[in-house]
């Protein structure tokens, strides 16, 4: 069982040019730790597209993660979009077969069925 605890930040870009596509650089200077583990974007459709019960046309979708290096995160987005990057970091991280006594859990749903998020309550532990 893994035993962790995550911080997350996200980042939203919004294109409003119907032409040009721009490159989104992010500074984490002060953001030791977070990584990228989404990128959603909504872009491709004309400005009048619209959707319908029958037919919901205008949807987001998955990109594949931005480039990312220690301290700078860059994205390209494309021309007319609307963009959501998330990142995390993690606090705590035990790999146990029990849960600590002196622990209370926090909701956290990552989609993995093994993964769960405690952290002690007397403190948590940055690494």
């Amino acid at each position: 069982m893994l035993l962790s605890l995550y911080h997350e930040m996200t980042v939203f870009c919004v294109n409003k040019s119907m032409n040009e596509g721009m490159t989104l650089d992010v500074n984490l200077l002060d953001f030791d730790g977070y990584k990228p583990f989404e990128f959603i974007s909504m872009d491709g459709y004309d400005k009048n597209d619209v959707n319908s019960f029958e037919n919901p046309f205008v949807k987001p979708h998955n990109n594949p993660l931005p480039e990312f290096d220690d301290k700078t995160l860059t994205a390209q987005i494309k021309p007319f979009s609307w963009n959501v990057i998330r990142l995390k970091k993690m606090w705590f991280y035990l790999k146990t077969k029990e849960m600590p006594k002196t622990a209370f859990l926090i909701k956290y749903n990552s989609g993995n069925a093994n993964e769960i998020c405690v952290a002690r309550i007397v403190t948590i532990i940055y690494f």
